[in-house]
């Protein structure tokens, strides 16, 4: 049963090398069914697949049930595991971040300009000046 287990572990993984994206999720998904030696590096790659497949959803529940999970508490899969929802969470939610930087005049922002020259190369002082000036035309 072991061999088998890593038998298809291994074949999944070249399927997701390929790009076989479905069928290896298939493969990934029957491993954790099964409770299997490498169910805990499944649940890795199955959650990397939903995201490459935009189902970002299905990869932080995914994850989430994993890192919640007693049974993989002592893995050093857990770390990497959390590591990886936030990833995947900052993607799904990158559209919805402001930095507020935009592009009016040829300045950085059309209500403050930041030289950056001054920024680098001058003290503390110097900087905040920089920072609170007002915008420039290049």
């Amino acid at each position: 049963k072991r061999f088998k287990a890593f038998g298809q572990f291994g074949k999944a993984l070249t399927l997701f090398q390929q790009n076989k994206l479905d069928e290896a999720a298939t493969l990934f998904e029957n491993i954790i069914k099964e409770n299997s030696t490498v169910s805990a590096e499944a649940h890795i790659q199955l959650a990397l697949i939903y995201s490459k497949q935009n189902k970002d959803n299905q990869a932080i529940e995914l994850l989430d049930k994993f890192i919640n999970n007693p049974q993989f508490k002592d893995t050093n899969w857990i770390d990497y595991a959390q590591y990886l929802r936030t990833v995947i969470f900052q993607k799904k939610n990158i559209g919805n971040i402001n930095y507020n930087i935009s592009k009016s005049n040829n300045s950085v922002n059309p209500t403050q300009s930041l030289d950056l020259n001054k920024i680098l190369n001058t003290n503390n002082d110097t900087a905040t000046s920089a920072v609170n000036s007002s915008p420039t035309k290049k």
